[in-house]
């Protein structure tokens, strides 16, 4: 017990404060705790139910006085003892919130990392501006900003030992901004190839308030049309190491690579997407990886016939260890300092 006390002084201690989304948490924790670190969890947002997004719509004190509360109960939970709080996304904070945390957690540096875009959301500038390190995915925000570009990664546990059992396949969130997107490339589509589609709405509730709101963007749609419960991890990957081709649509506007396109290269799947930004990364070839845009009038069938070429896989550095790495890494820089 007492070597176990000692240990645990030596240590890192770290806060982890991130999604439940796909439990990506659960990874960046395990790697985390292999590298030395002591670590606790929180979600980044005081709730994730359909009932508190829609109040989140309708009434704009209920996000601000919802997360005051909830980073009043972090503080209340958690003792002054963090070398350093790790922040991933969470939209609901405020700058105020940041340096409630800086003040109860005075000698832990805070690394905010932004897995979205500013043009998406706005508040990622605040929060990142009230840190102490901050990180994105979007390569145009780190050089309008000055962050540290830091791709999304994949799981080191995924295998591509699979037979290719479709053609493509397409798992995603649907949202009104994305609708039209996803029409206009299953339509570039040859007829004569067939795929895995699994198209997720967050609840019916959602489906109707996207029907009434977006009726054009919807019109043509019955709620059979989409699931209502997301894949898990498991076999989301299960269907990618299954599919010669993965379909990557991101939301409007976003720039930055999705955690989709690592996971499908690392699987040994083709790729197909609408982000064009992705020719600027090293691993980008045209054997591999169809960039749609605006004039695009075919995705040819061979670039589904034809095989992965492994020549071109994607290298260890945008593996979720070299992403844990890349965060702790701003630690170092400051020790240094």
């Amino acid at each position: 017990m007492d070597n176990y006390i000692v240990l645990g002084a030596l240590m890192k201690k770290c806060l982890l404060i991130a999604p439940l989304f796909n439990g990506y948490y659960k990874e960046i924790m395990g790697v985390l705790i292999e590298k030395g670190f002591l670590v606790d969890y929180e979600r980044d947002q005081f709730s994730n139910d359909t009932f508190s997004f829609i109040k989140k719509r309708l009434f704009r004190n209920y996000v601000k006085k919802s997360t005051d509360k909830y980073v009043n109960s972090i503080c209340e939970k958690h003792e002054n003892i963090y070398d350093a709080i790790i922040i991933i996304l969470a939209y609901s904070f405020s700058k105020e919130n940041i340096l409630q945390l800086k003040r109860k957690y005075s000698k832990a540096k805070i690394i905010y990392y932004a897995w979205d875009s500013v043009s998406n959301f706005k508040v990622i500038k605040e929060l990142a501006d009230a840190s102490d390190f901050a990180l994105s995915f979007d390569p145009y925000d780190c050089k309008k900003y000055g962050y540290s570009f830091l791709p999304l990664f994949y799981s080191e546990s995924i295998s591509n030992k699979s037979e290719k059992q479709y053609m493509y396949s397409s798992i995603m969130s649907i949202y009104p901004t994305k609708i039209k997107q996803l029409e206009k490339v299953l339509n570039l589509i040859p007829e004569d190839i067939s795929g895995y589609k699994y198209f997720v709405v967050k609840s019916r509730l959602f489906y109707i308030y996207y029907k009434l709101k977006y009726s054009r963007l919807f019109r043509g749609y019955r709620m059979k049309d989409f699931r209502y419960r997301g894949l898990n991890k498991k076999k989301v990957y299960q269907v990618f190491a299954n599919s010669k081709v993965v379909l990557d649509i991101p939301l409007e506007n976003q720039i930055g690579l999705t955690m989709r396109t690592f996971e499908a290269l690392a699987l040994g799947c083709k790729l197909i997407t609408t982000n064009s930004d992705i020719k600027n990364y090293d691993f980008y070839n045209k054997k591999n990886i169809f960039v749609i845009d605006d004039s695009t009038k075919e995705i040819p069938s061979l670039f589904f016939e034809e095989e992965f070429d492994n020549k071109y896989k994607i290298s260890d550095s945008y593996s979720i260890n070299s992403f844990v790495d890349k965060l702790i890494e701003c630690l170092k820089k400051d020790e240094n300092k």
